[in-house]
């Protein structure tokens, strides 16, 4: 009984070591210096950029190369990620994903809510080990796992229909 335990001990220490490792992976692909992959940046909240393209010097020569028009309207709440040169953010009944130098739409997901929001607003996406997730004014989470389209329900996870994105 006792070696059971040592070895139950040692699987267990193994177990927790190696989903650290792989965690500490995840959040440093997100946390990389020209990604803005979550509300404050970093899993850690850091809330700055490390870049050094930006300086006191040169901010005021800065200008506007491209904007998106919404095609909607409504109130903007949605904290925008910046993540492998895409900009990702939400409305409360959208989804977007815009190339951050074109400002070209990559795609585009609608989902009509039974029960919006008395605000209409969404804070926005949330991402991790590259997947977007977002929460819905009707108590589902979606979920973009590449170029499908899913959505996070009670009963587990099912496909929605990757060609209900608009692209």
């Amino acid at each position: 009984m006792i070696r059971f335990r040592r070895a139950l001990a040692a699987a267990s220490a193994s177990a927790v070591i190696a989903a650290a490792l792989t965690a500490s992976a995840g959040a440093a692909a997100a946390d990389a210096a020209d990604n803005w992959a979550s509300y404050n940046r970093t899993l850690a909240g850091d809330r700055f950029s490390p870049l050094a393209e930006l300086t006191p010097a040169n901010v005021a020569q800065l200008k506007q190369i491209c904007a998106y028009q919404l095609p909607e309207v409504g109130a903007f709440q949605s904290g925008p990620l910046a993540i492998d040169g895409t900009l990702y953010f939400t409305t409360d009944e959208g989804s977007y994903a815009v190339d951050a130098a074109s400002c070209k739409l990559k795609w585009r997901r609608h989902r009509h809510s039974p029960t919006p929001s008395a605000l209409a607003v969404n804070r926005g996406f949330a991402y991790l080990d590259g997947k977007l997730f977002r929460g819905t004014s009707d108590a589902h989470v979606l979920a973009r796992l590449g170029s499908r389209a899913r959505r996070a329900s009670p009963g587990g996870l099912s496909a929605d229909g990757a060609d209900r994105c608009e692209r």
